[in-house]
């Protein structure tokens, strides 16, 4: 799993690389034209981002992020404590707010507790591709004018496969997102919820939209 780390600090941001390498690739940048850059070439599951870069500020960042679409989960790292600071990072779009020092432990798990959160990305609470549309409160499907009511676990594995549309996943992503990545988890369930999934949104129709990539994992069509 691919996660961005914008931070000018390079002895923290070389730190924090090497103590998250054992749950995720780590992109570091440090300053916000590059992590732009980054943005534009890669694909991030979330980003880590400091308020004090050298050349914009970390809440304006965000802004400019979510005016360009990125939906991923923004978590601020940062050495302001203030509340006042906190209130308005979350109101600009920051998922969550971290003060340093941080344990890896827990940026790890506030890592993937953003990333169980779908609906965190979406402020509308709607995602759509192609003919298939899902709403992230009523838990419902929408394809070719058909409703198809969904369970949490898997409404929230399809606006995963929604959000990397036209990408594959692996296995182990979805376990990490969506289960936690929790070593006591069979990793055959994804393939059981997978073909939940599939006898509620392609069974009934000509056209699959979940593709297995043999010997990588799945991708939903985006046609």
């Amino acid at each position: 799993m691919q996660i961005l780390l914008v931070e000018d600090d390079q002895d923290l941001a070389d730190s924090l690389r090497h103590r998250l390498a054992g749950s995720f690739q780590v992109t570091t940048v440090a300053n916000g034209q590059k992590a732009l850059h980054e943005l534009a070439i890669g694909d991030f599951q979330a980003i880590i981002l400091d308020l004090s870069l050298p050349d914009i500020t970390g809440q304006t960042l965000c802004q400019k992020m979510r005016a360009d679409a990125h939906h991923q989960p923004i978590i601020a790292l940062t050495g302001q404590n203030e509340l006042g600071t906190k209130v308005t990072a979350l109101e600009l779009g920051f998922d969550d707010y971290l003060v340093k020092p941080v344990a890896p432990a827990e940026l790890t798990a506030r890592i993937r507790a953003c990333l169980r959160r779908p609906y965190v990305q979406h402020p509308n609470h709607k995602l759509t591709v192609g003919c298939l549309s899902l709403d992230l409160e009523s838990l419902t499907v929408v394809r070719d004018g058909q409703t198809i009511s969904l369970r949490k676990r898997e409404a929230t594995l399809l606006a995963y496969l929604m959000h990397h549309a036209g990408r594959v996943v692996t296995r182990d992503m979805i376990l990490s997102v969506i289960w936690s990545a929790s070593y006591e988890t069979d990793p055959n369930v994804v393939n059981v919820h997978i073909k939940v999934l599939r006898d509620r949104i392609d069974r009934n129709f000509n056209k699959k939209l979940i593709k297995t990539v043999h010997g990588l994992g799945y991708k939903l069509e985006t046609i």
